[in-house]
């Protein structure tokens, strides 16, 4: 976008050659090879590629000490945080200018003031070094009116650079964006700062055409950077008729991803259903983050939703829409208690699908890196590997790092230690669905509480190593105090030599001794006095075991079963024994023949959103 806005500068054009856009990540020997003698490098700096960044610019500026180097992106020092980071020049003193906020036009500018005097203090929105590691920032620079107007790297050539390149090799997504701008204050979100409140949203018809142009180049997946698509309902609605209208024209793109918007609730369902029928669209979101009210309050988040939450639950279960929440562990105010208390008020209102439950990062241009706000909730945070999820070892860069908060003025370490522990246990039991449809079975049939059957089933487990479950939550155990003293990534190597989220890994190992682990199940509920009919027991373990997407199985296949467990469960009638036939099928519309690779892949990772690791039971 930067280059594309700039090009159109005669005196640019003229003085200017775009050499490349380096985006493939390598050995950083690699990398920097393809670096030849630059006068200018715009980096964009994001958590996942700080150190990277940061390494590549001091090899270039060693190599080329001319060559202007700008850190533009969201990891960059924000002229607040420069208050309280007096030295970072000193600390990266190849870096010779920071640009604050949007770049298109501050970006124009700094080319074109490298071709005169390099006065940078005629430039609004940046920060420059001075003598002796100094720096001197300039007024704040007002944003963009109306981004409609600014020229698209898609419909201009730049991308079909990279598209004739790369189109062997990869597989294309794309991000667009739809909207510039959140309203919304969150503590812990970048975007969320004064500077960005004001939304600046683009027309229809640009928009066209660059999804157009995507499906034209077979672009599979969209990653839409509006922070609350389905704000404006009449327009996002157009676009989804437009996107699944290219799908069957062209046969792209595949998914549409976006962050659906904060609070239109039941508004958004109408979007929602298109995407999903369409087969675009892994769910809806609910980016509820904390269900405390005075965490929201210390995180400056109203979520709007909370009063019908449940109705709005209960709709999208009543047409099968997937809806999901998110979560974070270890914000300000909450408590442990709180937290857990979250989690079983979501699933006792019907929040059955699946849930995102992630560490508190730390990213530096929010409230969370001032000190005024750290000190006043008491945050202490550790270094840890950057969360790198389905990528292979050597894939890895151990550079790049993440601080996760591990304590605040209401959590213990221990506490943040407990409760990532808990957000496992819950994932691969409930949102993951190993025993979901036997705690919901209680919960109909017996008024057992959730949170009852789910307190007395990790203390169960946790004293017992030698069995399936018990043996894995001591490696969680293990493996989480690794990740907080930076000795180790975050999740398990498989089979595949790729990481994957603990949550993810844990279910793929139970799966392989599935039937040991729910003879232990079944064990647990006897010892606990939970379902005293043994041949109800047995209907109900046989229904949990063939209600999940099982890699072995072949589908569709019929299954009998003496009890009417699932109305039990998915409509709250009476047990009844009469003798039940079902028709079991599989979401994905495949087998997997054993090949648990790929099944975690479409069914754990892909689709579990979408509650794909539910198969089709029908009566």
């Amino acid at each position: 976008m930067l280059w594309s806005h700039c090009k159109t500068n005669k005196i640019i054009e003229k003085n200017y050659k775009l050499s490349d856009i380096l985006f493939v990540r390598d050995e950083i020997d690699k990398f920097v090879e393809n670096i030849h003698n630059p006068t200018v490098i715009g980096f964009s700096c994001f958590v996942w590629n700080w150190a990277f960044n940061n390494e590549v610019a001091k090899i270039v500026k060693e190599k080329y000490p001319d060559c202007l180097i700008i850190y533009g992106g969201q990891h960059q020092p924000s002229v607040e945080r420069l208050k309280h980071e007096q030295d970072f020049f000193k600390k990266n003193p190849y870096v010779d200018i920071i640009v604050h906020g949007e770049g298109e036009l501050t970006f124009e500018e700094i080319l074109l003031e490298n071709l005169k005097d390099k006065n940078w203090d005629s430039i609004a929105g940046v920060t420059y070094q001075t003598k002796d590691y100094k720096f001197k920032t300039t007024p704040t620079r007002k944003r963009i009116e109306n981004i409609d107007v600014m020229p698209s790297p898609y419909l201009d050539g730049v991308m079909d650079k990279l598209v004739e390149e790369w189109k062997d090799k990869y597989i294309f997504t794309a991000s667009v964006e739809t909207v510039r701008g959140c309203p919304y204050r969150c503590t812990y979100c970048e975007i969320g700062s004064l500077y960005f409140q004001k939304l600046r949203p683009q027309s229809f018809d640009k928009m066209h055409k660059e999804f157009e142009w995507m499906a034209k180049n077979k672009v599979e997946y969209i990653d839409n950077a509006d922070s609350n698509f389905g704000l404006y309902e009449e327009r996002d609605m157009q676009i989804v008729d437009l996107l699944i209208s290219l799908k069957k024209k062209y046969g792209f793109p595949l998914i549409f991803r976006n962050d659906w918007a904060k609070d239109k609730g039941a508004d958004l369902i109408p979007i929602a259903l298109k995407l999903k029928d369409a087969d675009m669209a892994k769910g809806l979101t609910m980016a509820l983050q904390s269900l405390n009210p005075d965490t929201l309050k210390a995180i400056m988040r109203k979520n709007i939703i909370s009063g019908n939450m449940e109705e709005f639950i209960n709709k999208c279960n009543d047409i099968d829409l997937p809806l999901y929440a998110e979560l974070i562990v270890g914000l300000p105010e909450e408590t442990l208690d709180s937290f857990k208390s979250g989690i079983y008020k979501l699933i006792e209102m019907g929040l059955h699908n699946y849930s995102g439950i992630y560490p508190l990062s730390i990213l530096p241009n929010t409230p969370f890196g001032d000190p005024t706000y750290i000190e006043k909730y008491k945050i202490k945070y550790t270094k840890t590997k950057a969360l790198y999820y389905h990528i292979t070892e050597s894939e890895i860069d151990e550079s790049e790092e993440e601080n996760i908060v591990i304590e605040t003025s209401t959590m213990t370490f221990d506490d943040i230690y407990k409760a990532h522990e808990f957000k496992w246990f819950m994932m691969i039991n409930h949102f993951f669905g190993l025993t979901q449809f036997v705690a919901r079975f209680l919960k109909n049939h017996s008024d057992i509480e959730y949170e009852d059957f789910y307190e007395k089933l990790q203390e169960y487990f946790s004293n017992k190593p030698n069995t399936v479950l018990g043996n894995e939550i001591k490696e969680l155990r293990v493996a989480l105090k690794e990740v907080f003293t930076d000795n180790r990534y975050w999740g398990w190597y498989l089979e595949d030599k790729r990481t994957w989220e603990f949550d993810e890994g844990s279910v793929v190992k139970i799966w392989k001794k599935i039937d040991l682990f729910y003879q232990e199940i079944k064990s647990f509920i006897i010892k606990s006095d939970l379902i005293k009919n043994v041949d109800v027991l047995d209907a109900v373990i046989d229904f949990q075991k063939n209600a999940l997407l099982n890699p072995n199985l072949t589908y569709p296949y019929k299954f009998k079963l003496q009890y009417n467990i699932g109305d039990v469960i998915e409509n709250n009638q009476p047990l009844c024994n009469g003798g039940y036939e079902l028709t079991i099928n599989s979401k994905t519309n495949k087998d997997y023949n054993g090949d648990y690779i790929n099944w975690a892949t479409e069914v754990l990772w892909w689709g579990r959103k979408e509650g794909r690791y539910k198969s089709i039971v029908e009566n």
